[in-house]
């Protein structure tokens, strides 16, 4: 049987503080390295406490100063009095090797966390009070969070590093112009403005029902893993994976829609289903079509496909469908709503990648006016949280309510609500309903033909 031991390191930890009393400029790397409370012997968590509280207040840091602080604070004799100060200071004085020492206390103390969560688990697995998918966000969330903690040893850089690194950028822009920086919408006009989506941000798609959210979600979904080969995750909480495929199918082999619904389908349009089918099928697109999905369920399979995929875009279609925690659900449905936007705001920056949400505005936005920020349904908090939003107006429609049959050159503007670092132009698409496609206006990304930009 195993022998079960606390991972513990007395020697490291002397070594670490040695170095710090020693000289001042380690002490500060060693506070920023290592907090208080990640040593395991209780002197040296108050020896390292009582360090930071000098360093904060700018004191100089010695063994004298230090035993004389330690002393006017009443914890001299806890840490083992001057005689164990002077040991430290003395004996275990290597200020060379101290980072070597410091990583040694930080993987006993990450071992440590990581047995303390394993025992939280088993509580949260007997508590019947919990379910069974917020137990397991809880170990998630834990084994994730050990796995992301590293040593703090993040040094102010000097601004010359930073300079060479933007200007390398701006280099590497400009060779690569006509590009995009992050990940590519297909929209090209979209695309021109937002530079791409870029990891660790939340976008929202809002519409009224039956104006497209969904078919620009899952056509930005299809672009990225089919043209971009990026591995992409689609929550379909409002619709089945199935009927989810057939709209993709008859987008990707440009098949009029309604011929899928009633059979009445030509036999070279079997073939280009055919062929659609293929293409999906390689692709690295990946489908979740639970019905209610939860905050807690989303995080642990979105956090469990970027591990076993290399997830590099979600969609969640849509965020209103999905369901917070039972304390939320019990309150209000507007602080219901807020949970699950910081949980899909959370998710893209542990992530690192992408998060596209689709979301439903109110009904004032039926009255034939350009959608605003303010009739996003149930929530301020959407439009907090949100990096770019986008309203989708379908002016076809409102020109049918109104008997309006002026003839324009496009049925829909896709308009930029926010952008946290951009513009927020109104970009005008042709939706076509039978293949359920938005199709561009400008007819090449980056065009330099004037005329074929908006502007």
């Amino acid at each position: 049987m195993m022998k079960s031991e606390t991972p513990e390191s007395q020697l490291a930890e002397k070594a670490v503080l040695g170095a710090a009393i020693s000289d001042p400029r380690v002490a500060d790397s060693v506070l920023e390295a290592l907090r208080p409370d990640q040593f395991f012997w209780p002197a040296h968590q108050q020896i390292a406490a009582c360090l930071a509280t000098m360093r904060e207040a700018a004191q100089p840091v010695d063994m004298i100063l230090l035993t004389t602080e330690l002393e006017k604070i009443g914890q001299l004799p806890e840490v083992g009095g001057i005689e164990y100060i002077t040991e430290i200071a003395t004996d275990h004085a290597v200020t060379v090797n101290w980072r070597h020492y410091a990583a040694e206390v930080l993987d006993r103390w990450r071992r440590r966390a990581l047995r303390a969560a394993a025992t939280r688990l088993a509580e949260a697995a007997a508590d019947l009070t919990l379910s069974t998918d917020d137990a397991l966000e809880r170990c998630d969330q834990e084994i994730f969070r050990l796995r992301d903690t590293t040593a703090r040893d993040n040094p102010v850089a000097p601004c010359k590093e930073a300079v060479l690194a933007a200007a390398d950028h701006i280099e590497t822009v400009y060779r690569n112009r006509g590009g995009t920086t992050g990940l590519s919408t297909g929209i090209h006009d979209l695309d021109r403005s937002t530079g791409g989506f870029l990891g660790g941000q939340m976008i929202v798609i809002a519409a009224r029902p039956a104006c497209g959210k969904s078919a620009l979600g899952m056509q930005i979904a299809l672009h990225a893993a089919l043209e971009k080969a990026v591995p992409t995750l689609v929550f379909s909480v409002e619709m089945p994976s199935m009927e989810l495929m057939c709209r993709a199918l008859c987008s990707e082999a440009s098949i009029n829609l309604q011929r899928v619904r009633d059979g009445y389908l030509r036999q070279e349009d079997l073939a280009k289903v055919s062929q659609a089918a293929t293409r999906l099928i390689r692709s690295k697109l990946f489908l979740d079509d639970t019905p209610g999905l939860s905050v807690a369920q989303f995080r642990a399979r979105a956090r469990r496909a970027k591990a076993q995929h290399n997830i590099g875009l979600i969609v969640v279609d849509y965020l209103q469908f999905m369901v917070g925690s039972g304390k939320r659900s019990n309150e209000s449905r507007a602080l219901e709503v807020s949970e699950i936007s910081k949980s899909i705001k959370t998710t893209a920056k542990e992530l690192n990648i992408p998060v596209i949400a689709l979301a439903q505005l109110n009904r004032d936005a039926d009255e034939g006016t350009k959608p605003k920020l303010s009739n996003l349904r149930e929530s301020g908090s959407i439009e907090q949280d949100a990096d770019t939003v986008l309203l989708i107006h379908r002016l076809d429609k409102g020109r049918k309510r109104q008997g309006d049959e002026e003839e324009s050159d496009h049925n829909t503007l896709l308009i930029l609500a926010k952008q946290r670092n951009g513009p927020t132009p109104e970009i005008k698409l042709n939706f076509i309903g039978e293949h359920t496609v938005f199709q561009n206006l400008t007819e090449k990304l980056y065009s330099n033909n004037q005329s074929q930009r908006q502007k």
